[in-house]
């Protein structure tokens, strides 16, 4: 009977099943529709914004994507339309791609176990779920990874699949930025593992196609990269997650192995989990490199080039921005559940307590966006309430700097504001000075204010622009009003109206 359920419950079902699972988290939270967050929201706009080749110029707001997928977004809303469902069509669908192609390739690569436990990140993580439908480049990061991971892992190219390899890496940089450390680490991890063991024409091959990939990304740092703006405030908010001298300190082993953890969709559960995770991970890597040093050494490579990319300060080590690394990551700390069963005699069964494991740990999370809409910040929420309450009459303003978010809900939704006669949905009021504020609202019987609850600086320019009205109502300046919250999350929603006014 044992063994019947042994070859029931096959590594190869199991990594199916984990397939089909990790694609239905995606396309069932997709589907939730849920409004846009703060920084898709200013991404879309350059997408509803700019032409085509103006995509290709530098992007507004502080917001950096690859070519490509901006080209696909704007192919994507020009066919459909600029609402949440066209914008986050093409993540997702990169998103299911990337984890059907990274179950299909481990089980013709890795080790079973191995493949459990990287298919298992891909498809239960929360950090992968939650930005595998963001209108973000982070999910085609992801993709190109496995795709390049599958192409460097490769041991014989014919002709054909030799000219699709390089066209696939001439294209990579164009599509996800972080793809030059994973060509980096991949190229430097397989070319020592090859002339270590004296293959030449392999070594060859992989210096050759890193050689393309290393050309298109001098072309597109030459063209477009170098061009980008930098934010001052992105700058700042990344900071902390560059490694600083000396580089083997407390703050850089703090920001590596958190950045790790990410990868490896493991949510925070205080320090003494993180240093607990990062013994684990360093045995995974040094038992992968003992013991599967092909699978092994690149992904290595990759984390080691990314690091160093950070020292730089190049680019942040930390959150989303590590996304990309995941299935690596998944694959290095598989070599240390891989030992546990290392002649393989239940593998079954041991892949099976593996996958129970990586789906107890994010069961409730997972459940939750199951039966629940997720939402980042609820501003198409905020707007759709104001326009449904108002009375005709009654005007709606946004304060600096919350402008900007309410901007794409009513790009996106123009149809559902002409509807209701409003030419101009929401007046921004940038100076917030005494005299400037009661000069806008002076006379209103009722009016709406949205604003953005992301960040101090928000919350205080609101308390301003209130007390700027209760100042006036003291003075005498103009009538008293009676304020209502509605509360909705990273939005402010306030209904004023005079004191005796119906609402």
């Amino acid at each position: 009977m044992l063994t019947s359920v042994s070859k029931f419950l096959s590594v190869n079902k199991l990594l199916t099943f984990i397939m089909f699972s990790g694609v239905g988290l995606r396309l069932i939270r997709y589907f939730w529709n849920s409004g846009l967050y703060h920084d898709e929201v200013l991404l879309a706009l350059n997408i509803a914004r700019r032409s085509t080749m103006g995509l290709l110029e530098p992007l507004d707001y502080g917001q950096v994507a690859p070519p490509l997928f901006l080209l696909a977004a704007n192919a994507v809303t020009a066919l459909l339309g600029h609402g949440e469902w066209a914008l986050r069509l093409f993540p997702v669908f990169c998103s299911c791609v990337a984890m059907i192609w990274f179950v299909q390739f481990s089980k013709r690569y890795l080790h079973p176990l191995v493949a459990i436990v990287g298919s298992s990140i891909l498809a239960f993580s929360p950090i992968l779920v939650l930005y595998a439908v963001n209108f973000k480049p982070y999910a085609s990061d992801v993709l190109i990874s496995v795709v390049l991971l599958h192409i460097y892992s490769k041991t014989a190219y014919s002709r054909v699949t030799l000219i699709l390899c390089g066209f696939a890496l001439l294209l990579a940089p164009w599509m996800s930025f972080p793809s030059v450390f994973v060509v980096a680490g991949l190229g430097v991890g397989f070319f020592c593992y090859h002339m270590s063991l004296k293959q030449w024409r392999e070594a060859g091959l992989v210096a050759a196609l890193s050689f393309v990939a290393f050309i298109s990304f001098c072309a597109l740092h030459f063209t477009i990269i170098r061009n980008t703006a930098s934010s001052e405030l992105l700058a700042s908010f990344w900071e902390p997650y560059y490694m600083v001298s000396p580089y083997f300190s407390v703050h850089n082993l703090n920001v590596f192995f958190n950045g790790v953890r990410q990868s490896a969709g493991l949510l925070p559960h205080g320090n003494n989990f993180l240093i607990v995770f990062s013994i684990l991970f360093v045995v995974s890597m040094i038992v992968g490199l003992w013991r599967h040093s092909r699978q092994a050494l690149p992904c290595v490579t990759v984390l080691m080039v990314t690091a160093l990319a950070s020292g730089l300060s190049l680019y942040p080590f930390a959150e989303r921005l590590l996304i990309f690394m995941s299935p690596m990551v998944g694959i290095l700390f598989g070599h240390l559940f891989a030992e546990i069963d290392a002649k393989g005699r239940s593998c079954n069964w041991v892949a099976l307590s593996l996958f129970l494991i990586f789906i107890g740990i994010h069961w409730s999370w997972n459940l939750a966006s199951v039966f629940s809409p997720p939402s980042q910040q609820q501003a198409r929420e905020a707007l759709r309430y104001v326009f449904d309450h108002r009375k005709p009459v009654e005007p709606v303003f946004t304060v600096s700097p919350g402008g900007v978010f309410c901007e794409y809900p009513m790009l996106a939704f123009s149809e559902y504001y002409r509807m209701q006669g409003l030419e101009v949905p929401c007046q921004v009021i940038e100076n917030l000075e005494h005299s400037t504020v009661i000069e806008k609202v002076k006379g209103e019987a009722a009016f709406w204010v949205v604003s953005e609850e992301r960040i101090q600086e928000q919350i205080d320019h609101l308390e301003g622009f209130l007390s700027s009205i209760s100042r006036a109502s003291a003075t005498g300046e103009m009538d008293t009003y009676v304020l209502d919250y509605f509360p909705f999350k990273g939005a402010m929603v306030l209904h004023l109206r005079v004191n005796g006014v119906d609402d």
